[in-house]
């Protein structure tokens, strides 16, 4: 190959006549080397091919996903009503004395649960192993 004159085109020499090297002959079996497919898969082959594969393929359409959620929604608020409509069927059987006594355990369960579980007790410092 020559060099160009400082205009960035280059010249190339080819010489005349049949001066090429003979086409590509692979080696035969039994030659001591053995004789490669060129159209065979190699492990390079396989690992490029395999780095934009798609991993966790979608086993369904968006639009599938939306109607089970819709059906889960739907029988979700189907199950709060019924507990709603139970809820206040319970509450209007109940007389104001039922009533004041719930009120009253409830909050008899919470100042149990204060004494048992004071203000700024738990896993922080240097406490944890001083229970």
């Amino acid at each position: 190959a020559g060099r160009g004159r400082g205009n960035g085109i280059t010249s190339v020499h080819i010489p005349k006549g049949n001066t090429l090297a003979p086409a590509y002959q692979a080696p035969q079996v039994g030659q001591g080397r053995v004789m490669i497919d060129p159209n065979s898969h190699t492990k390079r082959q396989d690992m490029v091919s395999g780095v934009f594969r798609d991993f966790n393929p979608a086993t369904m359409t968006v639009e599938e996903w939306g109607e089970i959620e819709y059906a889960r929604m739907i029988e979700t608020q189907t199950l709060q009503a019924q507990k709603n409509e139970e809820h206040a069927e319970s509450e209007s059987k109940l007389s104001s004395d039922d009533k004041d006594e719930r009120e009253r355990l409830k909050t008899s369960n919470w100042d149990d649960y204060k004494d048992e579980n004071p203000r700024g007790v738990g896993n922080k410092k240097d406490n944890y192993f001083q229970r």
